[in-house]
């Protein structure tokens, strides 16, 4: 009878597993679930956090950001699914690297400049400033500028 139990509870739990979403953050707590990071994993202290906090800024937004929030949240969810989850190192290096291809692929280069520093003060400054975020950022605008170089 336990084996029956623990058979239906694993089997219900795995059916229920989170997908990736441009509505909600959820699947990030389903990665955390996966493989537990802690609160200084990327998952938590970035992935996670940010999603709410454009997700919480995307009713005060203009259209622009409105369009692309929901884009660019779906891209990184589905890029950390497909991700090797073997260290929270790994997952912290795989997930900043994925930010350039997602920020691209869903438009930010073609987001105005007002665009960009309602999304800094949706980001926070803190956040903006920290060092994986800058760099990202600083290859984001390099590939920006190519992709449209005006």
């Amino acid at each position: 009878m336990k084996n029956l139990i623990l058979t239906l509870c694993l089997v219900s739990s795995s059916a229920f597993a989170l997908e990736p979403s441009s509505l909600n953050c959820n699947y990030y707590s389903q990665v955390e679930r996966e493989k537990p990071c802690g609160t200084s994993g990327y998952v938590q202290h970035f992935g996670k956090r940010m999603c709410e906090k454009y997700l919480s800024a995307e009713s005060k937004v203009n259209d622009n950001l409105k369009w692309w929030f929901p884009r660019v949240r779906l891209c990184l969810q589905e890029e950390l699914k497909k991700m090797n989850k073997t260290s929270c190192d790994q997952i912290s290096d795989d997930a900043f690297k994925s930010h350039l291809p997602c920020y691209v692929k869903t438009g930010f280069c073609y987001l105005n400049i007002l665009d960009k520093i309602a999304l800094v003060e949706a980001s926070g400054l803190k956040d903006v400033l920290q060092p994986n975020s800058m760099t990202t950022a600083l290859h984001i605008e390099a590939i920006c500028k190519l992709v449209r170089p005006f």
